[in-house]
């Protein structure tokens, strides 16, 4: 078994506020900090866990959600999903099983730097035929607890 109770409890924790201290976890656990402190260190080598910082889009000037459809002749389109990962905008590269070949989303600032991401970054990537793009109104859910931790 990869994960006990007591791991699933920690997730849980930090999941509901990455600032809580390995002693408030302790106490709330009935473990000691250093059980704590090898549990946390633990699921994070194993890739069960990680805790990051998120940023604030939005704040940062990012306010255009982009959501691509990538479609690939002649190249696997594993090939082009990682020099497509390798796009800083990128916020999300997903290889599919289906048309569109990819899903991309991407994080711009607005129409000029989406123009310029697409024709710099994106259309010089050989195999990619063609794309379509939408642009998210709104987001209504964005859930970030959860993720692929072993991705390269």
């Amino acid at each position: 078994m990869l994960v006990d109770e007591l791991d699933i409890t920690i997730a849980e924790l930090l999941s509901e506020s990455a600032q809580i201290t390995n002693k408030e976890i302790a106490d709330r656990t009935g473990s000691t900090e250093v059980t704590i402190a090898n549990r946390i260190r633990d699921m994070e080598e194993k890739n069960i866990l990680r805790v990051v910082m998120q940023r604030d889009l939005r704040a940062l000037g990012f306010d255009l959600v982009v959501l691509l459809d990538i479609y690939v002749t002649r190249r696997p389109p594993e090939l082009v999903a990682e020099e497509l990962a390798k796009i800083e905008e990128a916020a999300s590269v997903s290889v599919l099983l289906s048309d569109p070949d990819i899903f991309v989303q991407l994080n711009v600032r607005d129409r000029k730097h989406l123009l310029q991401t697409i024709e710099t970054k994106i259309a010089p990537i050989k195999g990619i035929s063609h794309w379509t793009a939408n642009i998210a109104l709104e987001v209504v859910k964005l859930d970030l607890r959860y993720g692929t931790l072993g991705a390269k």
